[in-house]
This record gives C-alpha cells, structure tokens and sequence, in this order.
C-alpha cells in the first residue's frame, strides 16, 4: 500500500465556464437590484426631507415643528450613504471574483471602459473610501 494519498478533484472541474458564466449573471442583476434599491431609497429619503422643510414653511410654523422627522430623516441618509459606499465595495469584491473564476459579467452600459481601456486584474476590493464610522 502506498503512502501516497489520492487528491480529491477540484470543485471548480465540476462546473463549466458556460455555468459559471450564468451564475456571475444571475448574482450581477442581484446586485445591480440593490444598487438601485439604495439610491432609490437615498432619493426617497432626501425628498422627504425637502417635503418636510417645504411645508413647514408654507404652513408657517415654528422651525422646532418637523425637526424630529427630520433628526430621523437625516439619520436614514447617513445609513443608507453607507449602504451605497458598501455595495460599491461589494460591487469590486464581486468583479474581483468573477476574475478569478474566469469569468466576466458586463456591468452598467456606464461602466462600459473606453476602447483601448484595460481593466486592471490587481483591482483592490477596499479603493471605495468607507464611510465614516464603517
């Protein structure tokens, strides 16, 4: 008997690239879902406060009417600007990922690079400034 252990196959040889390839797409809409789900309710949150302000004055009442709402309002912004600074790290740290699997998902027509532009494998998950307190 030899003392030669058998190593066990990779995990990765048992997907194909074209499985892989449709698993980074399925977990690309995902985030891009929640990308917009944050900023949608980012928008939200700072129209409420402007709503709030507005009417205060167009009712004439004291500034202490509404300061509660918006305490609370402004706390709600806070978070969820530190939602989106965190799914933008989630965003590389997946794009690093898909990398490494050998595979790649086109993101945002807006992200699309310029012609003659290379993406930059080394790309470092933690360049997206956390927010503070993060």
């Amino acid at each position: 008997m030899s003392n030669i252990r058998r190593l066990r196959p990779s995990h990765a040889d048992k997907f194909t690239v074209a499985a892989r390839q449709a698993v980074a797409e399925q977990m690309a809409d995902a985030l891009f879902e929640l990308e917009d789900g944050v900023e949608e309710a980012l928008g939200q949150s700072a129209a409420l406060i402007l709503r709030v302000v507005s009417e205060r004055k167009r009712l004439n009442l004291s500034i202490f009417h509404g300061q509660p709402i918006v305490d609370e309002a402004l706390g709600l912004v806070a978070s969820l600007a530190d939602a989106r600074a965190r799914s933008a790290r989630l965003h590389k740290a997946m794009d690093l990922t898909q990398r490494q699997v050998g595979v790649h998902v086109m993101t945002n027509p807006g992200d699309k690079p310029d012609q003659g532009t290379t993406f930059i494998p080394e790309a470092k998950v933690d360049s997206v400034p956390q927010a503070a307190g993060a």
